[in-house]
């Protein structure tokens, strides 16, 4: 195996100690080990060569050109403008007032002077609304009642069943909110239109001319959901198929929910009518509904029959196996043209 040649002898015959980081001597280049690296262990031949110290006029200091300041400096501290002399005390342009210094033009005077104003005035404006609210709760409780002050909705319901709403209306109606109170024994859609009346709002959900008749349908299934349906969130209690509300919101109260909400989950079953009905005459006066069409034209000129487009790609005679009667067609037809309407 072959030695690393790596480190240098100690040149102390003595010693000749075997150094992987060896001293060198800056006046005679002998190299050394750790233990004879100064000039007195070694006995270093060469003597140090002792410099002389320029002096200007018997002098080796340099004294401030500064206005009544006696400090001096052993190394020069010139000013890269007037080009004089300085202490360290001095040598900035504003510490010995150059001759030489630029001031500075404040920056953007007005705009700052106009923050200052506004900081100034929203200031003020803060510990003003401090000095009528003392906190955020006697805060909320005068925004209530200016609220209910100013609801409006069916003065004959007694003021235990009214509930009161900040109702934000939508985009092209004059106001963009206003406050109304509803019964807290109304339906969802109940409120919805009673909203819409009081707002002045075309509505028409509860139009029995809408385009798309709709027919409950009896699900068993949904109905056992419903009556196992029980939701706590917050201060809300949600309910399905509730027999008697009043005792389940006595109950919902003693329990520390104070609102009590009964739901029903239901199905419906859209029947066509208007444009979609006229489409679907059109749509059958080309073949019949159950008969069964491809998704997709075939890629040859020449007619296909069905039967034909049902083959698989082992036959060699069509690669296409995707079917459906002309029904399901529509339904998919007119499901991406509402999905994408504008």
């Amino acid at each position: 195996m072959a030695e690393l040649d790596i480190g240098k002898h100690c040149q102390i015959d003595s010693c000749n100690q075997k150094d992987f980081l060896p001293f060198v001597c800056d006046l005679c280049s002998g190299v050394f080990c750790l233990e004879h690296r100064s000039r007195d262990a070694h006995s270093c031949s060469e003597e140090p060569v002792k410099r002389e110290s320029s002096t200007t006029g018997g002098s080796a200091s340099y004294p401030c050109s500064f206005q009544d300041c006696k400090g001096k400096e052993l190394l020069p501290v010139i000013c890269p403008q007037c080009e004089k002399h300085f202490c360290l005390a001095h040598r900035h342009q504003d510490d010995h007032k150059c001759e030489k210094l630029e001031v500075q033009k404040p920056r953007m005077a007005a705009t700052k002077e106009l923050v200052q104003k506004i900081v100034e005035s929203k200031s003020g404006s803060k510990s003003k609304g401090r000095r009528g609210a003392k906190n955020s709760a006697t805060a909320a409780k005068v925004a209530l009642m200016k609220l209910k002050l100013h609801a409006a909705g069916d003065k004959g319901l007694p003021q235990t069943e009214r509930t009161y709403f900040q109702v934000y209306l939508p985009k092209e109606s004059k106001d963009s909110s206003q406050p109304m109170f509803f019964c807290s024994k109304w339906s969802v859609g109940k409120v919805v239109d009673y909203a819409a009346s009081l707002a002045g709002l075309k509505n028409n959900n509860n139009v029995l001319t809408a385009k798309t008749a709709m027919k409950l349908l009896e699900n068993s299934s949904f109905e056992a959901l419903s009556s196992r349906l029980c939701v706590e969130t917050g201060e809300s209690r949600i309910l399905g198929s509730v027999d008697d509300l009043d005792s389940a919101r006595v109950s919902a109260e003693t329990s520390g929910y104070p609102h009590c909400f009964a739901i029903r989950i239901e199905s419906y079953s859209c029947k066509m009518a208007g444009d979609d009905k006229h489409m679907f005459k059109q749509f059958c006066q080309e073949g019949e509904p159950h008969v069964l069409e491809a998704l997709s034209p075939p890629q040859s000129t020449s007619a296909t029959s069905p039967s034909q487009l049902g083959k698989s790609i082992e036959d060699g005679e069509n690669p296409l196996s995707d079917k459906c009667c002309r029904k399901t067609l529509f339904y998919l037809i007119t499901t991406l043209n509402e999905s994408f309407r504008p």
